[in-house]
């Protein structure tokens, strides 16, 4: 059995199938753009000798071409239905073959090795880690075993963290918080990204965020 896994859930980039939201503000293809670059440098960030990295993707329809994107030799296509089925059963998959997994969200470059780092630190006194978007939402899930943590959410709603918090607290598990971090999901918070992100950083994003028009 291996150790350390990072999984990456990422929808293929294509115009008007990510950042819908954002694509009404944007359009679609300055969205799917950005999110390309957000997913190069989430993968770039990502790598690390301390872990093994694999990707968790749909549709399944594209995987030769996503592969062919990101180069991860690790991958699975996401379950139907809504995000807690997909993470659910992501982390099923996975722990077959890995002890300690962490289920990261592609849309947040700013994520970074070291970051991985303390998460996995945390998960060896605590049963569940969690990072903290500044929306409300979340954009890592750690485990060292299977829980249900995932059941009876609400996915659309805006308190997601919250929610998983109190899943947490009901079946008993401990937890640690990481340091919450911005994620762009609106024309707002692209804004913001782009006073706040450094080039070095997540050099893809910080490209496209200096081209994108807003409307």
């Amino acid at each position: 059995m291996k150790k350390n896994l990072v999984v990456i859930l990422a929808s293929y980039p294509e115009p008007g199938k990510v950042k819908t939201a954002l694509g009404k503000q944007i359009g679609k293809e300055q969205a799917a753009a950005l999110y390309k670059a957000m997913l190069l440098d989430c993968v770039q960030n990502c790598q690390s000798k301390e872990h093994e990295l694999a990707l968790c993707f749909e549709p399944k329809s594209k995987q030769k071409e996503f592969l062919k994107l990101v180069k991860i030799k690790k991958s699975y296509p996401q379950a139907g239905g809504p995000l807690g089925d997909k993470l659910q059963d992501c982390f099923e998959h996975f722990f077959k073959e890995f002890t300690n997994i962490l289920v990261i969200r592609a849309d947040f470059p700013s994520i970074s090795a070291s970051m991985l780092r303390k998460a996995y630190a945390s998960l060896r006194s605590k049963d569940v880690v969690l990072g903290k978007a500044e929306d409300g939402s979340f954009y890592l899930v750690g485990l060292k075993e299977p829980h249900a943590l995932f059941d009876d959410i609400e996915w659309q709603s805006n308190a997601l963290l919250t929610q998983l918090i109190k899943n947490a607290d009901r079946n008993h598990l401990s937890y640690a918080l990481m340091p919450a971090i911005l994620g762009i999901n609106s024309q707002k918070e692209l804004q913001q990204f782009r006073r706040k992100v450094m080039k070095d950083e997540c050099p893809l994003t910080y490209s496209v965020l200096q081209k994108i028009k807003i409307k």
